[in-house]
């Protein structure tokens, strides 16, 4: 089995250019990146889950 890194929500946090409670608040209405619930307390986001909800929420626009 690979080694799978995970980051803190306050890492995935600056990925977004958010808060940690931006995301806490995301999660708790089942929004945003998906994330692994490691505790009652804590939670990891895989960093490819991350930037694969980025690129889904980019927007095309017209130049």
């Amino acid at each position: 089995m690979e080694d799978i890194q995970l980051i803190s929500r306050s890492d995935a946090a600056k990925m977004m250019g958010k808060t940690p409670g931006y995301l806490a608040t995301m999660a708790y209405r089942k929004k945003g990146p998906r994330f692994i619930r490691m505790s009652r307390r804590c939670v990891m986001y895989d960093p490819n889950d991350v930037r694969q909800w980025i690129e889904s929420h980019k927007v095309e626009t017209e130049e």
